[in-house]
């Protein structure tokens, strides 16, 4: 689902939607590393690095817009996770671990600074995390003006 996105008349930003064919990844708490000359830096474990760079690569091909600061925004988001084998077909969320806020976190790391100038401008979230085949991402962001 993609949906033609740009200026619309008086300079209102359209709603940008799309289908984001990424398997979700939730972000990990940060590992704080002290190097032997004292230096203190944090790293992110695990394959989030390449999936924020997936998600923005993916944004920033099907879309030219940016919501400049200061404008509220609002992030519809649902997060289509695949389902383990072992489980019923009568089971539609998965309410196990990881938790939908880690899935939240790295998606909107991996557009700050691309979609919107900084994620503080996002004032309303409504978020899922499903079950779903195949494994994506689905987002709406419109400014609240």
């Amino acid at each position: 689902m993609m949906r033609a996105v740009g200026r619309m008349a008086a300079g209102v930003l359209a709603p940008v939607e799309l289908v984001i064919p990424v398997e979700p990844v939730p972000k990990p708490r940060p590992r704080v590393i002290k190097t032997s000359k004292g230096h203190v830096f944090t790293v992110t474990p695990g394959r989030c690095g390449e999936t924020e760079v997936m998600i923005r690569k993916y944004v920033m091909e099907h879309t030219k817009v940016k919501f400049p600061k200061p404008t509220p925004l609002c992030l519809e988001v649902t997060f289509y996770v695949p389902k383990p084998k072992s489980l019923p077909r009568s089971r539609k969320y998965p309410s196990t671990r990881p938790d939908l806020d880690n899935y939240l976190k790295l998606f909107k790391d991996a557009l700050n600074k691309y979609l919107w100038d900084d994620d503080s401008q996002i004032v309303e979230v409504r978020a899922r995390k499903a079950y779903g085949d195949p494994p994506r991402i689905e987002m709406r962001v419109e400014a609240l003006l």
